[in-house]
């Protein structure tokens, strides 16, 4: 099964690997449930697309609240192309906002956080993360 997290807008400053540049609470335990939960997990990036947890990037500030539609459209059509390049298995677990979402809605996704605001999507995590043993920030 294939999980895709959204990024963070809380980065690292030096160029390192995708993995270790977001440093948000929400990213931080999105990647630690789907590592334990799925056998390949992206990291959905506003500026890179679809990444691999090993690649390196550079930091950098971009969401996809701040493009225009075109450009949301053209990322989404980039992160499709990656998909299709990697061959991924659909459905895909999408744990990240909407705003990555709806650039995505050509293919099937699985979005188990949809609807749910800042703190309910840490509640969810906390709630499946504790019974599997634990997690450290």
């Amino acid at each position: 099964m294939v999980a895709f997290v959204g990024c963070s807008k809380t980065k690292s400053l030096i160029t390192c690997r995708a993995d270790k540049m977001y440093k948000g609470t929400l990213f931080k335990k999105s990647l630690y449930f789907c590592k334990q939960n799925f056998d390949n997990v992206y990291i959905l990036s506003a500026k890179y697309g679809l990444l691999l947890l090993e690649e390196q990037i550079e930091p950098y500030n971009v969401t996809l609240k701040d493009l225009k539609e075109t450009e949301k459209r053209k990322w989404g059509l980039n992160v499709l192309k990656r998909i299709k390049k990697l061959d991924l298995k659909q459905p895909i677990y999408v744990y990240a906002g909407i705003e990555y979402i709806e650039p995505l809605l050509d293919i099937q996704l699985i979005t188990p956080l949809n609807g749910l605001g800042l703190g309910e999507r840490l509640k969810w995590f906390n709630k499946r993360i504790k019974k599997k043993g634990g997690f450290n920030l």
